[in-house]
């Protein structure tokens, strides 16, 4: 009996099937639309849906396949019909009529029960799921662009708006808003609004409290396996003009990834913040709580997101890696916009911040450099107390070598790297004049720059501005040649020289590559006019140094000697920017009533920072410093400066003529 009735229902379903093809092929090839409706059978398309509603299915997916085909097609009649009627430049009367009629048909006949068997494939997705492991997935990815194109039509004749595919109605293909939807939901999501806005729709759901700004960046902070479809989405958004979407000349990968969707949403909350910066007052109350609305919202769904996928020791990793990077973008473009959320700068099962930087601090560094760049007057003084504070807890938990990866990572950007050279580095080594100690300081913004200068296999070419910047610098240091009164250098002293020395060296590169361009470069004259007088301080150190070593004597650094080449000159120099002298006198004044200077250990006795200390570390180190190990490593410093230059110059005698005109590379 079982057989009888396994036996007809296969019989069943192959007829049924092959009246499905023959529709399907009728509707394609019809002469008119009218046929195309005629031979679509609605009725025997409503069976097939109702059956796939629900899974598992009775029917073969082989019968969804050829009813998916047949709705596509005929969709696809009327929207060319529709569409030439839209364009023409006649009434077309009958025309329109016949695909109005048409689009109430598939409204009133074939919608609800269609946008229901979307609905259910896209709900039933999920890894494992028996109920639909024999759906193959283009189904799916059919059902799904075919609801675009119905929706599209729908709302270009006004019978729907868009918002309705997120709510419980008959056309609720998701059926719950956007930050709600189940990882397969939304793994189509951006498929289908590709689609719609491909139809020519404006994708509104203002009306539910999502803007394009919130779809667009919620769908490209997802994890690895929900990517999958957010280029089309991006293109059809570059299409139509939208600025938060990277223009033409940037592109859109064909194949997303964490790294190219990092790169979309930099683009996104650069752009807002831009946008904040440029607003007039009156709309920049609502913009910014309308940004602050779509980054909290992002920060929810990843935060959900990690939570979710704790459990699952493959992908979890990776995806803590690029919320990471996302919360940091957020932390350095929209601070003015919203702070980040507590859980992302807390350890957790699910989630850690960065171990080397766990409050984010290089971030804070970028977001004050976009300020510096955009003139804030106010910034400068903050970034120099933040760059102090930190160095000082740093000092007090050992934690210097992190310090200079941290400072490493900010001075990627120009703004930083011009403000260290020319406001916070200068002010530093002016206060090793009247505090020794401030050379701990000096060493971690030198290293910083050393590192971010020479750490790739090609040194890196610093912008103009920051290359203009470093006069102020060399003036500063010459200043303080210029000022020493010791009978003979202390250590310390003869160590920031060498630390100066072995900074300009590693300028080398960027000179040398300045010099070779087509046009003027800015401050190049500033700076060469600088370099010309480091490069007569650094010939008489080096001939004094060389001819005491030639004596088999260690050097008695006594700055008359040191110096004698630059002094003979008469030559005043002074360091006459305010900023630096203040904030220099600063340094001082902290070094002498905070810092513990006695003993093995460099530490801070009384330190006022918003942020606890991660170890019980009560100080970090002094170097073992010697005299004969100190002058010789200076003497090195010197000389490599003093053969580079020579080299570089067709006339190193000629230096009191200071005739840049005959410089063989500059």
């Amino acid at each position: 009996m079982n057989s009888i009735v396994v036996t007809n229902k296969a019989a069943t379903m192959e007829i049924m099937l092959f009246s499905v093809k023959s529709s399907m092929d009728v509707v394609q090839h019809a002469g008119s639309l009218e046929l195309a409706r005629l031979a679509a059978s609605p009725y025997q398309l409503q069976q097939v849906f109702q059956h796939f509603s629900t899974l598992p299915a009775d029917f073969p997916p082989t019968l969804l396949q050829a009813s998916l085909m047949t709705i596509g097609h005929l969709v696809g009649r009327i929207e060319s019909v529709f569409n030439e009627a839209d364009d023409s430049q006649d009434s077309m009367a009958s025309r329109t009529l016949e695909s109005e009629d048409a689009i109430l048909m598939l409204d009133r006949e074939l919608a609800a029960v269609f946008l229901s068997t979307a609905r259910c494939l896209l709900s039933n997705q999920s890894h494992g799921n028996p109920s639909t492991s024999s759906i193959p997935k283009s189904c799916v990815e059919q059902a799904v662009v075919i609801s675009g194109s119905m929706v599209g039509l729908f709302h270009a004749n006004y019978l729907q708006a868009l918002s309705q595919v997120f709510k419980p109605t008959k056309y609720g293909l998701f059926g719950k808003v956007p930050n709600k939807l189940s990882w397969e939901q939304r793994q189509y999501l951006p498929l289908f609004l590709s689609v719609v806005a491909q139809k020519g729709a404006v994708i509104n759901l203002e009306d539910i409290g999502t803007s394009l700004l919130q779809l667009w960046l919620l769908i490209i902070v997802q994890p690895s396996h929900c990517l999958r479809f957010e280029t089309q989405f991006g293109q059809q958004l570059q299409r139509q003009g939208y600025p938060f979407v990277p223009d033409k000349s940037a592109g859109l990968v064909v194949n997303p990834g964490y790294l190219s969707n990092r790169d979309s949403f930099e683009h996104a909350v650069s752009w807002m913040r831009q946008s904040l910066q440029t607003a007039d007052t009156a709309s920049k109350r609502n913009m910014r709580a309308d940004f602050e609305r779509v980054l909290n919202a992002v920060m929810n769904q990843m935060r959900t997101d990690v939570q979710a996928m704790a459990t699952d020791s493959s992908e979890h990793p990776s995806y803590v890696k690029f919320v990471r990077s996302i919360v940091s973008l957020i932390k350095a473009h929209g601070t003015d916009i919203c702070p980040v959320q507590k859980f992302f700068l807390e350890v957790s099962k699910e989630y850690s911040p960065p171990m080397q930087d766990p409050q984010l601090q290089a971030a804070q560094i970028q977001s004050y450099g976009f300020k510096l760049a955009e003139g804030d007057r106010r910034v400068p003084s903050t970034l120099f107390h933040f760059f102090l504070n930190n160095f000082k807890g740093a000092l007090q938990r050992d934690r210097l070598p992190n310090e200079v990866l941290l400072l490493k990572g900010a001075l990627k950007h120009d703004t930083i790297m011009s403000f260290v050279l020319g406001k916070m580095l200068p002010a530093v080594l002016h206060a090793t004049l009247s505090s020794h100690e401030a050379y701990a300081m000096l060493d971690v913004l030198c290293d910083a720059l050393g590192l971010a200068l020479t750490g790739s296999t090609i040194a890196r070419q610093v912008s103009e501005d920051s290359f203009a910047c470093i006069p102020p610098l060399v003036t500063t240091m010459l200043a303080w040649a210029m000022a020493v009164k010791d009978p003979a250098l202390c250590a310390e002293h003869v160590h920031v020289l060498r630390k100066i020395t072995w900074l300009l060296n590693a300028f080398q590169p960027s000179i040398e590559s300045f010099s070779l361009m087509p046009r003027a470069v800015k401050g190049w004259d500033d700076v060469m006019e600088r370099l010309q007088w480091f490069s007569l301080l650094a010939e008489g150190a080096q001939e004094y140094i060389g001819a005491e070593f030639d004596k088999g004597v260690v050097p008695f650094m006594a700055p008359s000697m040191l110096f004698h080449c630059l002094k003979a000159h008469n030559k005043e120099f002074r360091v006459q920017d305010t900023t630096v002298l203040t904030w220099s006198e600063h340094i001082s004044n902290d070094i002498s009533r905070n810092w513990v200077t006695t003993g093995p250990l460099l530490t801070v006795s009384a330190i006022n920072r918003g942020t606890p200390s991660t170890q019980s570390g009560q100080g970090s180190l002094r170097p073992q410093w010697t005299m004969p190990g100190l002058t010789t490593s200076l003497f090195d410093q010197l000389r490599t400066w003093h053969e580079w230059w020579t080299r570089v110059k067709r006339s190193p005698d000629d230096r009191d003529l200071f005739d840049y005109g005959e410089d063989l590379v500059f």
